[in-house]
This record gives C-alpha cells, structure tokens and sequence, in this order.
C-alpha cells in the first residue's frame, strides 16, 4: 500500500478516478463489504456503468460504516439508481448522497422516494442537474410527507415546474425536518413561487430557500 493510499485509510476519505468496469475497482467494492475505515467516498467522474454501481450497492447492504457518498457526474441513469435506493433501504449508516448529473429521470426519482418511505438515516441528497420533472418532484414531495430524517434536498435544474412545485408545497405544511431546499434554474413560473411562498410562511423549519426569480416576467414591482 503507498503512502497516498494509507493516509486516505488513515483519514476515512477515500477519493478515487478509477474505471468502475475494472476487475480492481470490483476488488474495492469488495473490500468495503467488510471495511471498518472509511466513512467518505468520492467516486465522481468515474464514467460508472451498471454492474459497477450494483456491485456498490450490494457493498452498501452490509456496510455499516460508510457515511458519505459522492457519485456526481456519472450518467447512472434510472437503473442503476433503483439499484442504489434498494439498498439505502436497507443501510442505517448513509446520511449523504449526492447524485449531481447522473441522467436521473422521472423512474430513478420515484424509486428514491420509496426509499424515503423506510430509510431514517438519510440528511442530504443532491438531485443537481437531472431530469426529475414534475412528476419526479411529487414523488419526492409525496414521502417528505412521511419522512422525518431528510434536512437537506438539492432539486436545481431539474425541469421542474408549477406541478412540481405545488405538490413540494404541501409536503412543507407538514415536513417539520427538512432545513434546506434548492430550486433554483427549473421551469416555475408565478403561480408556483407563490405557492411555494405561501407554505414557507407557514413552515418555521427551512432556514436555506434558492429559487431563481429571473425568468419569472409576471412578477411587478
């Protein structure tokens, strides 16, 4: 092992450029079934394919350490993000996923919600940069209804509209966890931030709000 690579084990970080379809990268995934090190994995920009995620997620069923994982930047798809929320599930230890740009459509953002339905760990997922859409959006609203361990939620770029935005409304009037949500460059227009306006009113928990106002013509001064 180099010293590079005992340092990452020493400070529970393990950040890696590697081809996920190599038989070494399948050996770490191996590795972290039974590893008691580290806590953070970074495996952006690693042109992902499915079996390498499948192999991740079924490293994650028995994982009990891991806490943190950055896949942004993968092109995962909706398949092999079932996969991962299959597992989340499952695993108690995860508090935060981020999924940034990883052509993640309206199936992958209902299988996360159904996650949320049991999952209790999870704090943070970022959903940057897919294509949820509207229907993605209520699923996700929908479960934040019932979850109670979500704090922040990263919705940007989304292709979200006033649908969208409506149904993420109605799960503020009774979500009394999630502290942070971005909604900033999708497709809500007037009547969506107005909704959305109303509820925070009415929500004393969310501390940090971003919606992008400047394509928003109707709005008068």
């Amino acid at each position: 092992m180099s010293s590079t690579e005992r340092a990452m084990f020493s400070t529970g970080i393990l950040k890696l450029q590697i081809d996920v379809k190599h038989k070494d990268a399948q050996a770490l995934v191996e590795a972290l079934r039974v590893n008691e090190s580290i806590t953070l994995i970074d495996l952006s920009c690693n042109q992902i394919d499915g079996k390498g995620v499948k192999a991740l997620a079924e490293a994650l069923y028995v994982n009990r350490f891991i806490t943190s994982i950055n896949l942004s930047y993968n092109k995962l798809g909706d398949e092999s993000v079932k996969a991962l929320a299959e597992a989340l599930r499952v695993n108690k230890s995860i508090t935060l996923i981020s999924l940034h740009a990883n052509e993640i459509g309206i199936e992958g953002a209902k299988a996360l919600a159904d996650m949320l339905y049991v999952n209790l760990s999870l704090r943070s997922i970022n959903l940057y940069d897919n294509q949820i859409g509207n229907e993605g959006a209520k699923a996700l609203a929908k479960a934040l209804t019932v979850n109670k361990s979500i704090r922040s939620l990263n919705l940007r770029n989304n292709y979200i509209g006033d649908e969208g935005a409506k149904a993420l409304s109605e799960a503020l009037y009774v979500n009394n966890s999630v502290t942070s949500i971005l909604l900033s460059w999708n497709l809500i227009r007037y009547q969506g931030i107005i909704t959305l306006l109303r509820a925070l009113r009415a929500n004393f928990t969310v501390l940090h709000f971003l919606l992008d106002l400047s394509s928003v013509e109707e709005i008068k001064t």
